[in-house]
C-alpha cells in the first residue's frame, strides 16, 4: 500500500515558536557515530506522549549501510535532542524503538516507527515542550500541496525532513517519509537497489491501533512508577483500522 501526498491547510514548515524556531511539539533524532560522536539530526520526531516520539522508520536504517541493507541503528546509538528556551540543546537517551511490523526494507511502505525514551520529557514543567493530539477522523485531503511542495521536494531538502509532522487544525495526521524513486527502482536482488529516492506524505490514521496500544503501555508504566504527567491527550479508539 502506498500512501499519496496530499495538502492540508496548516503550517507545515517550521515556525516559531516562544521566540524561536521550532515547534514545542518537535524534536530532533541523531545517532552517534562509531567514534562516540554525536551526528547532525538525521530526522525529525513527534512527541506522543512523555516517553513516545513518532518518527519515520527509515529514519533508523543504518546510515552507513541505507538504503542497500535492512539492519537497524542501534538504539542505544540513537538520541532525541530539542532546543530549550535558552538555546541549549537538551538530550534524551532512547531504550528502544518499535517499527511498524509490515514496514518494508525495499519499497519503504509503511514508514512509521515509536522511539521510547530512556527518561520523560519535561512535559509538565515547561511551555516549549508539548505533545501534539492524534486525528479523530480521517482526514479526506487528497490534492497535491501547492506552495510548500517545491520546498520539500527540491534536491536540497530530500532526505532532511523525514518524520515531519503534517498537521490539519491542532492534530497531527501525517509525517513526511521516504520512498523510492519508481522510474528509478531496480529489482530487490540488484546490488544497487534505489538510484535514488523521495519525500512522501504517509497518513497516521490507519496505524492508530498500533500507537494507542504502544502509548497505553508507556502510559500504564507511568503511573505505576508515579511519574505519569498527564500525557496521553486523547481517547483511545479501539475501532481504529490496522494497516493492510
Amino acid at each position: 500500500m502506498i500512501l499519496f501526498v496530499f495538502i492540508v491547510s496548516t503550517c507545515f514548515l517550521p515556525h516559531v515558536h516562544n521566540g524561536y524556531s521550532r515547534p514545542s511539539y518537535q524534536v530532533h533524532l541523531h545517532s552517534k557515530n562509531n567514534s562516540g560522536y554525536l551526528l547532525d539530526n538525521i530526522c525529525y520526531g513527534n512527541i506522543l506522549q512523555s516517553h513516545i516520539v513518532l518518527t519515520a522508520a527509515s529514519c533508523l536504517l543504518a546510515v552507513s549501510e541505507f538504503p542497500y541493507k535492512t539492519k537497524l541503528i542501534q538504539f542505544d546509538k540513537i538520541f532525541v535532542s530539542f532546543k530549550s528556551e535558552d538555546m541549549n540543546d537538551l538530550i534524551v537517551l532512547v531504550s528502544s524503538i518499535h517499527v511498524y511490523p509490515k514496514f518494508d526494507y525495499f519499497t519503504l511502505d509503511h514508514d512509521i516507527a515509536l522511539v521510547n525514551l530512556s527518561s520523560p520529557l519535561p512535559l509538565s514543567l515547561r511551555d516549549d515542550v508539548n505533545w501534539i493530539l492524534l486525528p479523530k477522523l480521517i482526514i479526506n485531503t487528497e490534492s497535491f500541496l501547492e506552495e510548500d511542495t517545491n520546498i520539500w521536494r527540491n534536491s536540497y531538502t530530500e532526505n532532511k525532513l523525514r518524520g515531519y509532522g503534517v498537521l490539519s487544525g491542532n492534530n497531527l495526521v501525517a509525517i513526511v517519509t521516504l520512498a523510492p524513486r519508481i522510474d528509478k527502482l531496480r529489482d530487490k536482488n540488484e546490488t544497487n537497489i534505489f538510484d535514488g529516492y523521495t519525500n512522501r506524505i504517509t497518513l497516521l490514521f490507519p496505524y492508530l491501533s498500533w500507537i494507542f496500544e504502544i502509548l497505553e503501555e508507556a502510559e500504564i508504566k507511568d503511573i505505576q512508577t508515579g511519574i505519569s504527567t498527564n500525557s496521553l491527550p486523547y481517547t483511545e479508539r479501539k475501532n481504529a483500522e490496522m494497516a493492510k
